[in-house]
């Protein structure tokens, strides 16, 4: 699946203008070089800057996205991130060390509440919903 038929089911599934701004950003930058330069500075100046959200283009991310509420999110190089998956704000997916990345593995289906913070190489299963403000350092089994 290409990245433009990816970010036709991300605008689908966002509601809101800015979710639907960061999807373009977030699958423009991932299609090639030309692209990459173009939206590097909305990226800069708009994701960075003003809403605080930190997905690098290294991130491997499914088609269907959900994230409502951009802001304040914070996603280590080295994480998978399934199809469908919904995202909230103020989560962070971080592995135990930037340098070395070891970012998680986020399943299909995937519900990740507001504050919620993924430590380490985590694997996160089918359907899981992570409530608000929790702290996980291990794997989370399907459907927990």
């Amino acid at each position: 699946m290409t990245e433009f038929e990816k970010l036709k089911i991300d605008l689908k599934r966002n509601n809101f203008i800015l979710s639907k701004f960061v999807c373009v950003i977030i699958r423009l930058e991932r299609i090639n070089r030309f692209t990459r330069f173009i939206v590097k500075p909305f990226r800069l100046l708009f994701l960075n800057c003003f809403l605080n959200v930190e997905i690098p283009k290294e991130v491997i991310i499914g088609e269907g996205i959900r994230i409502p509420h951009p802001y304040n999110i914070v996603i280590n190089k080295s994480t998978e991130i399934g199809k469908y998956c919904t995202i909230f704000h103020n989560v962070t997916i971080a592995g135990l060390d930037y340098a070395e990345g070891g970012g998680g593995h986020i399943c299909d289906y995937c519900f990740i509440g507001v504050g919620s913070v993924l430590v380490g190489e985590i694997s996160v299963g089918e359907s899981t919903i992570i409530a608000a403000w929790l702290l996980y350092t291990s794997d989370a089994a399907d459907e927990e």
